[in-house]
């Protein structure tokens, strides 16, 4: 593919409505689809959906019900595959009720920790996913994010890649971190904790350059120093959410560490919050060379909710004029004359590929991505847990809803064994009539 084109957007926040705002506030996710749906028409179909967190307000699994059917329509509007989903977590995809006491013990040590104990902490807590007490509060967005590919790698990387490659060998990984492992109500500007094993995770490879997806602001971290040099030293372009207000910035310290900042506003921001508006980023990447040097071009088209007419637009303001703006970042990993063949030999790939660690699900098949996201959307735990053992993919003896990492492993376990389509018959028994399909996988697979 030439060029990339995305729909990014943040702060969603379903579930948040109140005081009869319910009405407006599902007018203009609808307006957001037409109009996206019209950028789609005069650009090109879109290749995926970047949402930088806050999918819900109150993480709880009917707010996830609802942005899920809400994807969908944003997908089919913009000719997006809705299997091309990539979330990451905001603090209000926090289901705080399930911060039980000694969770909360546990982050209160942590946010009044220094940086390198909570680091000690983090590393800790992440060798058991299953004793790990500051998972269950986001139980419900990750079954949610793991229909998408967008799972934890495990309970000591709360993060992913999503890779999408340029002709000549060269690729984009686009990097999903997890900002709110300590976060809870009294979240402040220090006090959480992002993890020396997330930004540490972005390895440098030859012919692979950086997106990364953070809902928090760096500020907003203890260990805000290491990350930033990380994140500004290894990382492209850099995306964040939480703050509702949006902007875009160029930053080049020197040719080597140019990087695009790109803060995304607010779908629909609290109301009480308010400071700009309904946003969201239609985005277009592609590259070129300039001077002999590999470069990533970001053009960028902001819209922007405009009241007196109760519909999206360009945000001309924020551009002081035109409806888009385009920037260029030097791309030192994109070497020049490369071929195909090298382009993904040594770094990892696909939708579930963890940072630093070995290549899982490959995002190059459709049909596997399909399966997924049916897997995790309409199974319960009793289903899901269920499948799995009748197609002999864990243990017989479980009873009751196993780790979450686990039963990714078991998916990917499925493709080792070719069991992909009995799991496929096995899953079309739970998913809805009307959204049925015939299974494409040979038996053999």
């Amino acid at each position: 593919m030439s060029m990339y084109r995305f729909v990014h957007l943040s702060d969603i926040h379903f579930g948040q409505e109140k005081n009869g705002t319910l009405v407006i506030h599902e007018d203009v996710r609808d307006e957001l689809v037409l109009d996206a749906e019209r950028m789609a028409r005069e650009h090109g179909a879109a290749h995926a959906i970047l949402v930088n967190g806050d999918v819900a307000y109150s993480g709880k699994p009917q707010e996830y019900v609802r942005a899920a059917e809400w994807l969908d329509r944003l997908c089919l509007a913009t000719g997006c595959p809705r299997t091309a989903v990539c979330v990451v977590p905001g603090n209000h995809d926090i289901d705080l009720d399930r911060i039980e006491y000694l969770a909360n013990i546990v982050q209160k040590r942590l946010q009044a920790a220094p940086a390198d104990l909570a680091q000690g902490d983090l590393e800790e807590f992440g060798k058991s996913e299953e004793n790990n007490p500051l998972l269950p509060k986001l139980k419900a967005y990750r079954e949610f994010a793991e229909q998408y590919g967008c799972g934890f790698e495990d309970a000591a990387s709360p993060s992913w890649t999503r890779n999408f490659e340029f002709p000549g060998g060269h690729t984009l990984a686009v990097a999903g971190l997890t900002s709110v492992q300590v976060s809870d109500k009294s979240d402040r500007h220090g006090s959480l904790v992002l993890g020396n094993r997330q930004y540490a995770g972005l390895m440098r490879h030859p012919n692979l350059e950086y997106i990364v997806l953070v809902h928090h602001p760096l500020e907003w971290f203890k260990d805000a120093v290491q990350a930033r040099q990380y994140l500004h030293s290894r990382a492209r372009v850099l995306m964040f959410g939480h703050e509702h207000v949006p902007d875009i910035n160029k930053i080049s310290d020197s040719q080597d560490t140019e990087r695009l900042v790109i803060f995304s506003g607010a779908t629909n921001p609290e109301e009480a919050s308010v400071v700009y508006g309904h946003t969201y980023n239609w985005i277009e990447m592609s590259e070129r060379v300039e001077n002999a040097m590999q470069k990533l071009a970001v053009v960028v088209r902001p819209r922007v909710w405009v009241p007196v007419q109760t519909k999206f637009d360009a945000d001309r303001e924020r551009l002081g004029g035109p409806d888009w703006r385009e920037f260029t970042i030097a791309c030192p990993r994109f070497q020049t004359n490369v071929d195909d063949s090298s382009a993904t030999a040594e770094f990892p790939g696909g939708n579930c590929a963890g940072l630093g660690g070995a290549a899982m699900l490959s995002d190059r098949d459709e049909r596997f991505d399909r399966l997924r996201l049916l897997f995790w959307r309409y199974l319960n735990w009793r289903d899901r847990l269920s499948t799995l053992v009748t197609l002999d993919l864990l243990p017989s003896t479980p009873d009751r809803p196993l780790p979450q990492t686990l039963e990714k492993t078991a998916l990917n376990q499925a493709r080792s064994d070719r069991k992909l389509a009995r799991l496929w018959d096995e899953v079309m028994q739970y998913v809805p009539v009307g959204e049925r399909e015939a299974n494409p996988f040979k038996v053999e697979e």
